[in-house]
């Protein structure tokens, strides 16, 4: 399925994942063939998913239209994805008052150390915990294959980016000052 993902052969990957999942509906690698799908075919549509954290709270990211979200997937287990945090710090301090919203999902597979990281690195926007790390149901439903990854949403709610983070200043500048027009 992610030889066809690469090829470009969307349909051909979409009869493999349905075939997968009438085989074994239940199973891990279905549900995973399903995400990798919905990832490689997702840009450029709406987007937007509820969360339920551990704690209580609910990360709804409709809540979020008419700005430019940036979902972080991370885990404190994962270098790459603490030292994104900087750029993240950096994105954040530069361009939150343009409309720019940040949301952090960490991905620890044990709560306790997510609770302390949240303490220690006092982020300044909102960091939800989905359970069970890049097994969990949030991550596998979205197609997350890596950490750190980020979905970046339009302001109309659009997703438009699903990969790591390379790009990922000049990506929100750029819907920044076009979007910025288009309200």
């Amino acid at each position: 399925m992610r030889n066809l993902l690469v090829q470009k052969d969307v349909d051909e990957a979409r009869r493999e994942v349905e075939k997968l999942e009438k085989a074994y509906p239940q199973h891990r690698a279905a549900k995973r063939a399903r995400g990798e799908l919905f990832r490689a075919t997702a840009i450029g549509k709406p987007f937007g998913f509820t969360l339920k954290s551990p704690d209580g709270t609910t990360l709804d990211t409709a809540a979020y239209k008419g700005k430019v979200l940036v979902i972080h997937f991370w885990s404190n287990t994962n270098p790459r994805a603490v030292d994104s945090l900087g750029t993240l710090r950096a994105l954040h301090k530069l361009h939150a008052d343009e409309g720019l919203a940040l949301v952090g999902i960490n991905l620890d597979m044990d709560r306790t150390i997510f609770e302390q990281s949240r303490k220690r690195l006092n982020l300044p926007w909102p960091q939800y915990y989905e359970p069970g790390g890049m097994t969990g149901n949030l991550v596998v439903g979205l197609g997350v294959i890596r950490i750190p990854s980020y979905y970046v949403v339009d302001r109309r709610g659009v997703l438009r980016y699903t990969e790591p983070g390379v790009r990922l200043p000049q990506l929100v500048e750029g819907l920044l000052s076009t979007a910025a027009t288009e309200r």
